[in-house]
């Protein structure tokens, strides 16, 4: 999983760090033919009757204009930016002016369906689609935290084996069936039960170093809300303190019927799919970010559409790519939504109907999971096709734009 993410995140970075100093000046050539289907036109925006794409657009530039020079670039290089695209778009059709528009209009909704969604609406762009900022201090404490619980962890696995295999190797059944009334049965009884004692609570070591590995992994999380953070650490200050007393229940134990109550105890305390639907989320929050980013670079791409588009340059090979990703993003992203809906149903539920939602939740995480897989090699081709289409220019253009549009779709 750390592994996949990493791989798609440099994927996602890979378009904005193609190189800009490649990138051509130039204004665009007029409306050159467009390979790709024209799409129906966008909404009206409730403007005036007769307010045609280029008029609003022309209002929309000044907005950009004045946006860009308040975030400290110069009002030259801000209409460099913009103003260009006017002259451009006045000498496209009618149609794929209307479909400009459309591809806007359509981040427009993109957008507002993101801030409205209880799942990825906390997800903030200026922080690196981060929810919160773990100080540098504090997340070096956790994750040394976290290796220190990860090598206790490793030990007392260890050492579980070890009991496992002396618990198992142990002769006391054999000599009790041949002799039960003898000494030699009563002192293997006692060893089996001490090693019956000793193996529980190996295991509930195991279990405390676990809970200690998911303390330290949810405290440097920056996809975790704070109100999320809580939940998981009171999660696991509750279940250590549980599993705390069981094993004090244990080390009391003198009979054989007061140890198979307390590996009874232990066992209900912690179950696989119990700890997965209330921590899981926790795991998945990174994932919900990556979804997020997804969507903003669909975003930037269809933006170098535009560009491209306005410029005359075909995209009838790159247009099609950037439509797959966009609808592997949004297959993601429906697939994670179902998913964390089915978590939280797990969270009420006990025994195997808890058990039943999780495996179920899982399932559509990893399709949400696969989706993004698939949105990733769509991505490599579409880098690929813009380097082939001369596009540079235009990625440039659109990634130094991008903060000023981006806030400005937001708000409409």
């Amino acid at each position: 999983m750390k592994k996949f993410y990493a791989v798609f995140l440099l994927a996602i970075f890979l378009v904005s760090l193609m190189p800009i100093a490649l990138a051509k000046q130039g204004e665009g050539n007029g409306d050159k033919p467009v390979r790709a289907e024209e799409a129906v036109a966008g909404k009206a925006l409730g403007k005036a009757q007769g307010d045609t794409v280029l008029e609003r657009q022309r209002v929309r530039v000044q907005s950009l204009v004045e946006s860009c020079v308040s975030k400290g670039a110069t009002e030259d290089r801000c209409k460099g930016l913009f103003e260009k695209r006017l002259g451009a778009l006045d000498k496209l059709s009618e149609a794929t002016q209307q479909k400009l528009n459309q591809f806007k209009n359509n981040r427009i909704e993109k957008f507002k369906e993101l801030k409205s969604n209880k799942y990825f609406s906390k997800f903030d762009k200026d922080k690196g689609f981060k929810v919160r900022t773990v100080a540098k201090e504090k997340m070096q404490m956790a994750r040394q935290n976290f290796e220190k619980a990860k090598e206790r962890f490793g030990l007392a696995k260890e050492k579980f084996q070890q009991t496992k295999l002396k618990f198992e190797n142990a002769k006391g059944l054999q000599v009790c069936k041949d002799n039960p009334d003898s000494e030699e049965c009563t002192l293997a009884r006692e060893e089996l039960t001490l090693l019956a004692k000793d193996k529980l609570t190996d295991q509930i070591d195991i279990l405390l170093e676990n809970l200690d590995q998911i303390q330290a992994k949810a405290e440097e999380n920056e996809a975790l809300t704070e109100e999320d953070l809580q939940k998981v650490l009171t999660f696991v200050e509750e279940k250590k303190a549980e599993l705390e007393e069981i094993k004090a229940e244990i080390e009391a134990a003198q009979t054989k019927d007061e140890i198979v109550e307390a590996a009874r105890k232990l066992n209900q305390a912690w179950n696989k799919e119990r700890v997965q639907a209330h921590v899981g989320f926790m795991v998945n929050a990174r994932m919900a970010g990556i979804i997020v980013s997804a969507d903003h670079l669909e975003a930037k791409l269809e933006r170098v559409l535009e560009r491209m588009i306005e410029n005359g340059k075909d995209t009838s090979v790159v247009e099609p790519l950037v439509a797959d990703f966009d609808a592997k993003i949004a297959l993601a992203k429906e697939k994670f939504e179902d998913s964390q809906d089915l978590f939280a149903e797990a969270r009420e539920l006990e025994a195997q109907d808890r058990a039943t939602k999780v495996q179920e939740a899982q399932a559509l995480l990893k399709e949400s999971k696969d989706a993004l897989k698939e949105a990733n090699k769509i991505l490599k081709d579409i880098v690929q096709e813009l380097r082939n289409a001369d596009a540079l220019e235009e990625l440039a253009d659109a990634n130094e734009a991008e903060d000023v549009e981006t806030e400005l779709e937001q708000e409409e």
